[in-house]
């Protein structure tokens, strides 16, 4: 697997920061050539009614042109929406991309709510 600026472990495992938001937007793009993703997503600060994050997950071949990923979680009901705070895992399995990104298509929270995204691939 081609990597960048990743770390890397065991030789396998690689993974990447891809930054915090408080509003909606894009993570920082990862480059590497891989065929299994992992996300990890840390949510704080999500409070009053109607209170959500909602993501998309996109990889590229190319880096210009971007298309859904479909990604399942060891949670229960919906896979890109998040109506409390916590760590969420996301998975994207037999999806081979050389570009990854999250994106953040709303944030909803009556204060101001922080979300982080860490980037794994194999």
């Amino acid at each position: 697997m081609a990597t960048d600026g990743g770390t890397i472990f065991d030789g396998e495992l690689t993974t990447w920061d891809a930054g915090s938001r408080t509003t909606a937007g894009y993570f920082t793009s990862i480059e590497a050539v891989a065929h299994n993703w992992v996300f990890q997503v840390i949510v704080s600060g999500l409070t009053g009614g109607g209170k959500q994050a909602v993501f998309d997950y996109e990889g590229s071949l190319d880096g210009t042109n971007w298309g859904h990923l479909t990604v399942i979680a060891k949670k229960t009901g919906d896979v890109s929406t998040i109506d409390a705070d916590g760590t969420y895992m996301y998975f994207a399995q037999n999806q081979p991309s050389r570009f990854i990104r999250v994106h953040l298509n709303t944030l909803t929270s009556s204060g101001t709510a922080t979300v982080s995204v860490k980037i794994g691939a194999m």
